[in-house]
């Protein structure tokens, strides 16, 4: 995939967590996944679509350097948000998915760069 095509999905699924966390409470509580879960599985997808992909090393820290301090506002803004709450636990959730999603796209950066050069694992 294309660095471009990378940057478009990543900015496209980044808005979509920052649209979700700032809708009201009475919004998102229908949501079939727990609030945790959510989280982890956002943040993790953000984490690894950059790295996974191949995209420039620049981009993918850029892209996952900045997914932590955004978590952590986000949660800041929902403290004004009718229903929401700022809440330590989804901070957690969400560098936990960024960490797991690091790990697991550099690992299948390299298995993939490995295999680039006829190496086997």
């Amino acid at each position: 995939m294309s660095d471009k095509r990378v940057l478009a999905v990543w900015l496209s699924l980044l808005g979509a967590v920052v649209v979700l966390s700032l809708l009201p409470g009475a919004v998102v509580s229908a949501a079939p996944v727990s609030d945790g879960v959510g989280h982890w599985v956002a943040y993790f997808v953000l984490a690894l679509l950059p790295v996974a992909t191949g995209a420039r090393a620049w981009m993918a820290s850029a892209a996952t350097g900045s997914l932590i301090p955004l978590g952590l506002l986000l949660e800041v803004a929902q403290m004004g948000i009718p229903g929401r709450a700022f809440e330590w636990r989804d901070v957690a959730a969400n560098a936990a998915g960024v960490f797991a999603g690091l790990i697991i796209g550099w690992l299948l950066r390299l298995l993939r760069r490995q295999a680039d050069l006829g190496i086997s694992p």
